[in-house]
């Protein structure tokens, strides 16, 4: 491309500096071949025209008008001869003796023509003439006259002044030869200043010309390489103006076009993952449905059949059987229930219907609920007050809370110690359930949203979990555009939320009066700082 760019310039600048150079010769040949002529032309006009001027200037009288004979020789750099009818000689600064003409004229009137034939003799020998034109009507006559021996020439005019007179004008060779000689050397420089100059010319004109073609083709480059962010900033005065605005039209054009292209692949690329994902997790669902209902089955068929064969007769077995139908029943009936619930939330169909409710009146009713099963482990639960008024879904709401204080207790050893506290942030109340136990695994706690997902299966089937509770804490906070995460701390785990409060009604602190964060003893410092792992929106995987 360095090329082009190069080529494009030295092309201009070879053709414009051909041209000059051309014109330069032409001009040459033209001066060279006409010039002379041209000058000998002008020359004899200004005989004519000197010769006009003493027919004004001159009455007849030699010593009267000597004044203006003298000053027409000087204005027209000429010669001149007078002579009377009888070739008497009247003025002369041409002749260096007046004897040289007269004598050879035996007196008695002779016209311009005897004159003319004579002038030869006069001048001697050496001396030749060639009549170039003779004009009767003025009684004029042109000559060219030259010395062979010295190489001298001269033109002349004989003509019949209006007194009588005959008036010989005479203009010197050198006269003739040292204006062209003159023009020559003036015009030669000229001409070489002028080439010169045109050259200097041409190469500005050459990089003035191409730099706004140089400049498109730039901004076509980056085009080319998908770059839309080059214009055309030149000149707007021609048609390579015009040229570089068509450019950045249609380079914004595209960059419009490609830009929604983009976007739509992209959009298509989500879908597509979307799609993939929703593929997958529907796969996964079906096996872990089937999982899942693959041992309560097993169960109910096993107990039923006992039943129907009446394996154990008396009424103690029986109703252990028919107990444990029901508990797997149960199971099954809440795992389907959990179920539906977030493919409803999930596909839109169960909307949220918010209202104003308190947020520590629901985790009194809670703790109220799941007291018995903190007691049977001897769990220690510090719930403080938030004074926070929500205006969400109530019954979504409990569905989260329950979750996250069901999965507390369940995963908190014996003797340990739950913590529930909450905090204003701008128009959401953030939320922490603390509980102490053992880490969740970094690397697990993306998939701890997934439905089905389980640490530890046996466990969370002695508790009686499905392993879709925090699949429907996912989906009911995402539909009420709330953020969710779990982060472990030094000595147990913690899940937050944030919750949307009723901006009208409640009015809670940043912190409770009088309390500074720092002195809070459980949970643990960590709990205070600002959510991180797996905070923010769900986790790109879920």
């Amino acid at each position: 491309m360095h090329f082009m760019k190069r080529s494009i310039r030295t092309r201009l600048f070879v053709t414009i500096s051909l041209i000059s150079v051309l014109f330069l010769l032409l001009f040459g040949a033209i001066y060279n071949t006409y010039y002379d002529d041209y000058v000998i032309y002008r020359r004899q006009q200004q005989l004519y025209d000197a010769f006009s001027s003493l027919q004004s200037s001159y009455h007849g009288d030699v010593a009267a008008d000597l004044a203006a004979l003298q000053d027409t020789e000087l204005q027209y750099s000429i010669r001149m001869l007078i002579t009377n009818r009888d070739g008497y000689i009247k003025y002369n600064s041409l002749l260096r003796t007046q004897k040289q003409l007269t004598q050879f004229f035996g007196g008695g009137s002779v016209t311009i023509f005897q004159l003319i034939d004579q002038l030869p003799r006069a001048f001697g020998d050496d001396v030749y003439f060639t009549i170039t034109e003779r004009d009767n009507s003025q009684n004029t006559v042109l000559f060219s006259a030259g010395e062979s021996s010295v190489g001298v020439q001269f033109i002349g005019l004989l003509g019949v002044h209006k007194s009588g007179d005959m008036v010989l004008l005479q203009m010197p060779s050198p006269v003739i030869s040292s204006s062209g000689e003159f023009t020559s050397v003036f015009l030669l420089a000229v001409g070489a200043f002028c080439l010169a100059l045109s050259l200097v010319v041409a190469y500005f004109l050459s990089r003035r010309f191409t730099r706004p073609v140089l400049e498109i083709r730039d901004v076509a480059e980056h085009m080319a390489d998908l770059d839309f962010s080059s214009r055309y900033c030149g000149p707007v005065e021609d048609e390579i103006g015009e040229l570089g605005i068509s450019i950045n039209r249609l380079s914004g054009h595209l960059e419009k076009t490609i830009s929604a292209l983009r976007e739509t692949n992209l959009q298509l690329e989500e879908e597509i993952d979307k799609a993939r994902r929703l593929d997958e997790m529907r796969r996964n669902l079906l096996i872990n449905v089937s999982h899942e209902l693959k041992t309560p089955l097993a169960l109910i068929q096993g107990y039923a059949e006992g039943l129907r064969l009446n394996l154990n007769s008396d009424a103690e077995s029986r109703d252990f059987y028919c107990s444990v139908i029901e508990d797997e029943t149960r199971h099954m009936t809440r795992m389907v229930s959990e179920l539906l619930s977030v493919s409803r939330i999930e596909a839109g169909t169960t909307a949220p219907q918010p209202e104003s409710f308190s947020l520590d009146e629901m985790l009194d009713d809670l703790l109220v609920r799941l007291q018995a099963a903190a007691s049977e482990r001897n769990l220690k639960i510090d719930c403080r007050p938030t004074g926070a008024t929500l205006f969400a879904d109530r019954d979504m709401i409990s569905q989260v809370l329950t979750n996250y204080l069901s999965n507390a207790i369940d995963h908190t050893p014996e003797g340990g110690r739950i913590a529930v506290f909450g905090e204003k942030q701008a128009d959401k109340e953030l939320l922490t359930v603390y509980n102490e136990g053992s880490h969740i695994p970094e690397q697990e706690i993306p998939k701890i949203w997934q439905s089905f997902y389980k640490l530890d299966q046996a466990r969370t089937r002695a508790f009686g979990g499905t392993g879709i509770g925090l699949s429907i804490v996912k989906a009911v906070l995402e539909v009420h555009k709330c953020q969710y995460g779990v982060r472990n701390t030094p000595d147990g785990v913690e899940f937050w939320c944030t919750l949307p409060l009723d901006t009208e009604c409640s009015s809670q602190p940043a912190h409770p009066p009088g309390e500074n964060p720092q002195d809070r003893t459980a949970p643990p410092p960590q709990a205070q700082d600002a959510p991180q792992d797996g905070g923010g929106q769900a986790p790109a995987s879920l």
